[in-house]
This record gives structure tokens, C-alpha cells and sequence, in this order.
């Protein structure tokens, strides 16, 4: 699934290959949490704990308060 690049690329540590694809699915569904925290996990896995990987969190919870990964990701 498009909105969930991480877990399939996680084991082979392709990280860079994640935001790519998180990018994308954040594209495809704009208003998806799942794919916006999944953004927000691929930038930090490549070291990126800026204000924009913590914005996809914010970002996250709030197109969703109910979707508690994105808080736990904070």
C-alpha cells in the first residue's frame, strides 16, 4: 500500500527510496494521517529532525486527532 512506504521498505534500510514514496502518497491523498506521518517517519529514519518532519506530524494529527501514531511519533 502506497500510504504506508516505510514498513515495506524498512528492512532493506532504503529510507531515501521511503520519502520518495511518501512524498508521493502524501500527494495522492493530501488529507490521509497515515501518509503524512509516514513522511514525517521516512525523513527522521535519513536523520531529517527538522521542523518539517515534525510539522508532518502536527500535520498528521491534525487532519486526524484519532490517529495516535502520529502522536507517538511527536
Amino acid at each position: 500500500m502506497l500510504s504506508q512506504p516505510v514498513a515495506a521498505l524498512d528492512l532493506s534500510q532504503r529510507y531515501e527510496e521511503a520519502v520518495a514514496l511518501a512524498e508521493k502518497a502524501v500527494a495522492l491523498r493530501p488529507n490521509s494521517a497515515a501518509a503524512i506521518d509516514q513522511l514525517g517517519v521516512a525523513r527522521e529514519r535519513i536523520g531529517l529532525l527538522d521542523d518539517e518532519t515534525e510539522s508532518a506530524y502536527r500535520k498528521a494529527v491534525a487532519t486526524d486527532p484519532s490517529f495516535a501514531p502520529a502522536y507517538a511519533h511527536m
